[in-house]
């Protein structure tokens, strides 16, 4: 049960951003709001957890994609989640707000220090500031970040 309340909590923080409830969480999961609270004391413990659970996991994916030469799509994919995951309106929502900020920012450099090495060296810096705003905006926007990847990839490639 913990991990299906982590994992709903990660796709529905990345969906529904500051909507996201316990309530409505308890309700897809049918189950009480008690039953979330026996697995996580605090709606903190639970954002930490989902934290660790969300970047532990888009690492493992970012380092596997790379090891197997899998597609610049997919990885982008992958590191485009992150943005959903670091939208400043969703820190507003912890008491701990600024330990999850720091840690989520951290995470984040990371899965781009795992990518760096796909482009060439004297590009990195412009293909970052390419990648990292467009998937800004499509956070800030309607655009579907599939959509920003696709649009990504025929740009780089």
């Amino acid at each position: 049960m913990k991990d299906a309340i982590i994992e709903l909590s990660v796709k529905r923080l990345q969906t529904e951003g500051l909507r996201f409830s316990l309530d409505s969480l308890a309700r897809e999961l049918k189950v009480s709001k008690k039953t979330i609270y026996k697995y996580f004391s605090t709606k903190e413990e639970l954002a930490v957890a989902i934290y660790r659970r969300f970047y532990g996991d888009a690492a493992a994916k970012i380092a596997a994609l790379l090891e197997s030469k899998g597609p610049l799509s997919e990885i982008l994919s992958v590191y485009s989640q992150s943005f959903l995951m670091k939208k400043e309106e969703i820190f507003n929502k912890y008491a701990l707000n600024e330990a999850i900020r720091t840690y989520t920012l951290s995470c984040h450099e990371k899965l781009w220090e795992q990518i760096e090495p796909l482009f060439p060296e004297d590009i990195r810096g412009a293909a970052r500031a390419i990648i990292d705003g467009a998937y800004e905006k499509a956070c800030a926007s309607a655009v579907p970040p599939e959509k920003i990847t696709d649009c990504l990839i025929k740009i780089i490639c």
